[in-house]
C-alpha cells in the first residue's frame, strides 16, 4: 500500500507540483529548500511529521502528516513573507477499515468488510487567512459543519509551533 505516496507528492517542492487528493496545483518561483523535519509521532498511533521549507531564506511552506490505522490527516500551510498563515490546504483521509484489516482477517472474525482503498473517503478543505483570521474557505462537505474559530485556533497554534521550531533552527 502507498501510505506515504501523497505526502511525498506534497513534499517535492519543485517549480510546480500537483496534489491529486487535495485537487490543487501550487506554483513556486524557485525551488524550495527543506529546512527542518519535526517528529510528531507521539501525536498519532501510526506516526507523523512536519516538514518545513524556505524560499529566499523565509519560511514559505510546511507539510504536516499524521497517520492512524483508520486514516490520516494531511495539511499544507503556506506562509506569507511576515510568517503569517496565508493559505491552508487540508485533507482528512478516512479508510473504511483499518489499513491492516485484510479479507482473511475479516473472514476469521465473521466480518463482511475489509480494507478497500477504493472505499476511502477524503474530506478536503482550503482556508484563506488574513491576520490570523479565516477570510474565506472551500470544502467538499457542509460549510455549516466547520467551526471557524476552532479551525483558526488549531492552525494558528500549529503555525506558532512551526515558527518557534524554525527560529530555534535558524537561531
Amino acid at each position: 500500500m502507498k501510505r506515504r505516496s501523497l505526502l511525498k507528492t506534497l513534499a517535492l517542492g519543485a517549480l510546480l507540483f500537483k496534489t491529486n487528493s487535495l485537487g490543487v496545483t501550487l506554483f513556486f518561483k524557485e525551488k524550495l529548500t527543506l529546512i527542518k523535519k519535526i517528529d510528531i509521532s507521539n501525536e498519532s498511533t501510526e506516526g507523523g511529521e512536519i516538514i518545513c521549507y524556505i524560499e529566499d531564506n523565509k519560511l514559505c511552506k510546511a507539510t504536516i502528516e499524521q497517520c492512524w490505522e483508520s486514516g490520516k490527516h494531511l495539511i499544507i500551510i503556506l506562509f506569507s513573507n511576515d510568517n503569517k498563515i496565508d493559505t491552508v490546504l487540508e485533507a482528512k483521509v478516512h479508510y473504511n477499515r483499518p489499513f491492516y484489516f485484510t479479507k482473511r482477517t475479516a473472514m476469521e472474525i465473521g466480518d463482511t468488510e475489509w480494507f478497500d482503498d477504493n472505499k476511502t473517503k477524503i474530506l478536503k478543505n482550503k482556508f484563506f487567512f488574513s491576520d490570523g483570521k479565516i477570510i474565506d474557505f472551500t470544502t467538499n462537505y457542509s460549510k455549516q459543519s466547520v467551526d471557524i474559530k476552532a479551525v483558526e485556533n488549531y492552525f494558528n497554534s500549529r503555525a506558532g509551533f512551526i515558527i518557534d521550531e524554525i527560529n530555534k533552527k535558524m537561531g
